[in-house]
C-alpha cells in the first residue's frame, strides 16, 4: 500500500500520513515537516523585527522545527545549556537574533 495522506497541521507545517507494510506486516505513521515558513519568519525576525528593550537576558532568541528539538535532545545537546548555545551559533538559521550567544 501506498502511503496515504492523512492530515496537515497548519501551525506546525506538518503533514501526517499512514503506510502498511505487508512483508513486515507493520503500519507506519508518517511525520513530514517543511521548514520554509519557520525560517522565513526566524529571518525576519532577526533582521527586521525591532529589539528587545527589556535587556539582554530577555531576548526571544531561536525557533526550531520539533524533529530538530527532538533530535538535539537524543544528542544531549539540549540539555547541556553550553552545547545548545554553541549549535546555535554554528546553525544561525534558528536564531531569530543576530547577537552572539556564547
Amino acid at each position: 500500500m501506498a502511503k496515504r495522506y492523512l492530515d496537515t497541521d497548519p501551525l506546525s507545517g506538518t503533514r501526517h500520513y499512514v503506510d502498511y507494510d505487508p512483508v513486515d506486516d507493520a503500519l507506519h505513521y508518517i511525520t513530514e515537516y517543511d521548514p520554509t515558513e519557520l525560517l522565513r519568519h526566524n529571518h525576519f525576525m532577526r533582521t527586521e523585527q525591532p529589539r528587545s528593550t527589556m535587556g539582554k537576558d530577555m531576548v526571544f532568541v531561536a525557533r526550531l522545527p520539533i524533529n530538530v528539538l527532538l533530535d538535539l535532545q537524543r544528542r544531549g545537546i539540549f540539555q547541556d545549556k553550553k552545547a545548545y548555545l554553541r549549535w546555535l551559533e554554528d546553525n544561525p538559521k534558528f536564531k531569530t537574533w543576530d547577537g552572539r550567544l556564547i
